[in-house]
């Protein structure tokens, strides 16, 4: 009688063992901070938007707003101004749209920004 309870006892024994003393895998090692990675640029801003055809529309629109962020970027990036709007589209990726009809677009040095000027 004994040994019919010792007998299932042993068997969970065995069942259970197993689970319980299992080797365990270490946990993989957390990448170290990178200090020596070289910084990266910000993104560089594109547009996609309509471009507006009245002078007032042109002025207060996302794509004058979009020229001008990429202005600032390209002088923080290089620490000067571009040499022309085309040296701007270029470095940016960011196709120069034509202005309204009778106005040029420019970059005023004294603001740091691109404006629109009558011709």
């Amino acid at each position: 009688m004994k040994s019919l309870l010792t007998l299932p006892l042993f068997a969970a024994l065995l069942l259970i063992c197993p689970i319980g003393c299992r080797k365990r895998q270490p946990a993989p090692p957390s990448p170290a901070p990178e200090t020596t990675a070289p910084a990266t640029p910000p993104p560089k801003l594109t547009t996609g938007h309509v471009v507006p055809s009245t002078l007032k529309e042109f002025e207060s629109s996302v794509v004058l707003a979009d020229l001008n962020k990429n202005l600032q970027i390209f002088l923080t990036q290089k620490q000067r101004l571009p040499a022309d709007l085309n040296e701007l589209g270029r470095d940016s990726g960011m196709s120069i749209p034509n202005p309204p009809a009778g106005t040029k677009l420019v970059i005023d040095a004294k603001s740091k920004s691109v404006k629109v000027l009558p011709q």
